[in-house]
């Protein structure tokens, strides 16, 4: 059990076993993470996914967190990583963060016509 963004969660791992892949990767690479589970309502508060094919190895980890103005759990940030290459392998890093969620409504009706 851990903390994540003040939540307490339970990790749990998984690592791929079956075809097909959740990334098709033309070696065929497992991807394998962890989703970290808030205790209370069973929401994922943070995921990792990871994996490693032909000299490039990439982690993608989310963070989400409650939006009171939607009423969801959303995304606020992901960071990537991507090694290319082996010792001293290229580094690249991405983050991003997300804001202003907005909840759209879709009214529909049903007319029937009499022939």
């Amino acid at each position: 059990m851990t903390t994540v963004n003040g939540f307490r969660a339970v990790v749990v791992r998984f690592n791929e076993r079956v075809q097909p892949r959740i990334i098709a990767t033309s070696d065929g690479a497992a991807a394998h993470g962890r989703f970290w589970i808030e205790l209370g309502s069973g929401q994922i508060v943070r995921s990792e996914l990871a994996f490693e094919t032909k000299g490039l190895a990439t982690m993608i980890t989310v963070a989400f967190a409650p939006d009171l103005k939607v009423g969801l759990w959303v995304p606020i940030s992901m960071d990537e990583e991507y090694r290319i290459g082996v010792g001293d392998a290229l580094l690249v890093q991405g983050h991003a963060t997300c804001s202003n969620f907005r909840k759209f409504t879709v009214d529909t009706g049903v007319i029937v016509k009499v022939p």
